[in-house]
């Protein structure tokens, strides 16, 4: 699955081994949402307050728009909303000629699928952008769904129930302890101390609390109680579903019990070895990950394997992250895929590249370059497979 060759399309791009369509540059729209520009969240339940904790700080923006301008096109940022087709007018307008590409990592503001809404726009009026299409954003943002995905596949992911009611009570066959988190909110929103419940009774209130908090459906699982390891990949598979053109990075396994030292504030939650939402939040200054992963090799083959796997089942393109927890038995179970991985210098994939001397612009530019491959867009040429990762 190339963990020994780099996708190097970014690099040969600045040796000028790759030249520009008629030596034009792209003109591309980087779409975000923003916390500065999410519209109000009511606050339902006291304590609760990581509404905006999925939409991206605009020095990541930013970030985005630097990365893909240090490979030679013309950037322009638009807040990824109903406005967005106007926009793109606008520039038509501005440049005398329309936009080549869309990057955007938009999270959408309301709605069951509001992940899929701005791709939906998208494919409509035919404009090429990054990452999964809108079936796979729809799919990808409900946990419930996916794992119903995964299971079919056979892939192996803890047993579930989705709660949509207070009425609705938990299967008594689930096995405890639980754990229970919100089915259609990212970022670690919604996961506390709390999500880890030890008896039915704690259980039926948490999911009460959370349908009140999140105003959508819960997810309520068996806890699988071992290390929380994270795997990344960027690249597409090929049209005979090949992985030649995929670059699966070094796995990261949360470090807890150095976090006992670094965030002694946070003491009373790492002892259940589960990644909360505040232990997230955590800068790189604070957070600690051993990457790559101290896991025996047949571990590692086994969890790389399943990344491309659900990469494949759920229909994600360019780029993903998946999610894992070890079982008593260190055997692998999919906890979630994430389709919009967070692209941010403090980002669980970003650490996956930097354990192999990638920097965050060579991260971005290697997604947005595979999209432009997908698109033919820009020329492509097989990677060279003796081309090292980067020293």
């Amino acid at each position: 699955y190339g963990c020994h060759a780099r996708v190097a399309s970014a690099q040969r791009l600045e040796r000028g081994e790759v030249d520009m369509p008629s030596g034009k540059q792209l003109l591309v729209a980087v779409f975000y949402n923003t916390k500065d520009k999410a519209p109000g969240r009511e606050q339902r339940v006291e304590g609760v307050n990581d509404y905006l904790a999925e939409y991206d700080t605009p020095e990541t923006v930013q970030g985005y728009a630097r990365a893909i301008r240090l490979l030679g096109h013309e950037v322009e940022l638009v807040h990824g909303d109903e406005r967005i087709v106007e926009e793109l007018e606008k520039m038509r307008q501005k440049h005398g000629r329309p936009v080549d590409i869309v990057w955007t990592t938009c999270e959408g503001y309301r709605g069951e699928s509001r992940e899929a809404q701005i791709p939906a726009i998208l494919e409509m009026i035919g404009m090429p952008y990054i990452f999964g299409k809108v079936l796979c954003m729809s799919l990808t943002l409900d946990k419930a769904m996916t794992k119903r995905v995964f299971a079919f596949h056979g892939l192996p992911t803890p047993r579930f129930q989705e709660i949509s009611s207070p009425l609705q009570k938990i299967d008594p066959t689930l096995k405890l302890p639980l754990f229970i988190k919100p089915n259609s909110e990212g970022t670690g929103m919604g996961i506390t101390t709390k999500s880890l419940c030890r008896t039915m009774e704690d259980s039926q209130k948490h999911v009460e609390h959370l349908l009140e908090a999140y105003q959508g459906s819960v997810l309520v699982e068996e806890y699988v109680d071992g290390e929380d390891i994270t795997c990344g990949l960027v690249g597409n598979l090929g049209p005979d579903g090949n992985t030649d053109n995929i670059h699966v990075f070094p796995l990261s396994q949360v470090d807890y019990n150095e976090m006992k030292k670094t965030v002694p504030q946070l003491v009373n939650e790492i002892p259940e070895h589960f990644y909360s939402r505040n232990i997230k939040a955590l800068t790189l200054k604070d957070f600690r990950t051993l990457c790559p992963a101290p896991q025996p090799k047949e571990v590692e083959d086994e969890i790389k394997r399943l990344t491309v796997e659900v990469f494949r089942v759920t229909h994600c393109l360019d780029g993903c992250r998946v999610d894992f927890r070890l079982d008593h038995n260190n055997k692998p179970t999919v906890i979630e895929v994430n389709a919009i991985p967070g692209l941010s210098d403090e980002s669980d994939l970003s650490v996956c590249a930097y354990a192999e001397h990638w920097t965050l612009d060579e991260l971005i530019q290697e997604i947005f370059l595979s999209t432009c491959a997908r698109y033919n867009i820009l020329p492509h040429k097989t990677r060279d497979p003796n081309f090292p990762t980067k020293k």
